[in-house]
């Protein structure tokens, strides 16, 4: 190549495109010596933020100067990038969960009777790990953690319970209020997939939750509230999950819980919401499906399980549900076929 075009003059066979690529290719721009990004064609010379001249290295990466602006900037956009990533393999699992237990579902309905056409359905995770005591060394981390957050909200330096907290406990208490029980059976089916979570933060309960206790018995001494909080752990719970998380959910009143605990909801509680809004008194179908469920096609693997709640509320366990095949493929649904 002659150093005309080098300096920028259009050659004969490597003219560039709109979109800066080469009849040639990439390969060809790279023998020619012009400065290529990994996913963007020839490099720009300058900042693509702020305009300002770009050293060698800077052009070839990320387009980027070194200016604190402009690498915050690199830093939003990428975590933007991922987080769309993330959520879009989350969303092509979701739709698999859906159309794997498309043929589950229709037999949980089935086995409500003729009322199960018109339940209300909804697809949510699934904890199968097992149930057992709490180990002695669980049980002393967590009294020890208990300790510590009664001593904040009876310290000194703590913000006071009765300093004006009724701005902000007004979205507490909202959340407190029992959910629709076929919501609440949503939880029953899964068994506590998010609760796991509680385990290495302790039930995610802080000093705030000791100063709203206090909002709400002003009389309550420490030792009243640790034993209040003790004498609510289940004589079982779920294998490395959370000291509260039971045999049919949570043993914490919702009053005594911590703030996540009561609002949060997950994709399939949303859902069945959903259809209570526009079918409150319908029965409901529930199945629970393990993250992992992806992994097996043994129709007898223990990555299942339903729910069914009549239109009276009486509800019944299934166990025997068998695991569907894996449907067709539907692009790239990741390494597993998970529920949120």
């Amino acid at each position: 190549m002659s150093d005309d075009e080098l300096d920028g003059n259009e050659p004969d066979d490597t003219s560039w495109d709109d979109e800066g690529w080469n009849e040639a290719g990439p390969v060809a721009a790279f023998a020619a010596g012009i400065p290529m990004s990994m996913d963007r064609g020839p490099a720009s010379v300058t900042c693509r933020f702020c305009g300002g001249e770009l050293d060698v290295h800077q052009r070839v990466t990320n387009q980027t100067c070194s200016r604190p602006d402009c690498r915050v900037q690199l830093g939003k956009e990428t975590v933007a990038k991922a987080g769309a990533a993330i959520e879009e393999r989350a969303e092509a699992r979701r739709r698999l969960a859906q159309r794997r237990m498309e043929p589950a579902l229709e037999e949980v309905k089935r086995r409500l009777g003729p009322a199960g056409e018109g339940a209300n359905t909804a697809i949510v995770p699934y904890t199968n790990a097992g149930l057992a005591p709490l180990p002695a060394e669980r049980l002393a981390e967590f009294e020890a953690h208990l300790d510590r957050i009664i001593e904040e909200g009876f310290g000194p330096d703590y913000e006071g319970y009765n300093d004006d907290p009724d701005y902000r406990y007004g979205d507490r208490m909202r959340f407190e209020a029992d959910d629709p029980f076929a919501a609440t059976c949503c939880c029953i089916a899964c068994r506590g997939n998010c609760c796991h979570l509680g385990r290495e933060s302790k039930a995610f309960l802080t000093g705030h939750m000791v100063n709203y206790y206090r909002y709400r018995d002003p009389a309550a001494t420490p030792e009243q509230i640790r034993e209040d909080y003790l004498s609510r752990l289940p004589e079982t719970s779920t294998v490395d999950g959370c000291v509260y998380q039971g045999p049919m959910g949570c043993t914490l009143p919702r009053e005594m819980r911590a703030d996540i605990c009561n609002s949060f909801r997950c994709g399939g509680q949303d859902a069945m919401m959903e259809a209570l809004s526009a079918n409150p008194d319908a029965p409901a179908a529930i199945v629970a499906l393990t993250l992992d469920h992806a992994l097996t096609e043994d129709p007898d693997a223990p990555v299942l399980r339903a729910l069914t709640m009549t239109a009276e509320g009486e509800i019944t366990i299934h166990e025997d549900i068998p695991l569907p095949p894996m449907p067709p493929e539907e692009g790239d649904t990741g390494r597993e076929g998970e529920v949120r």
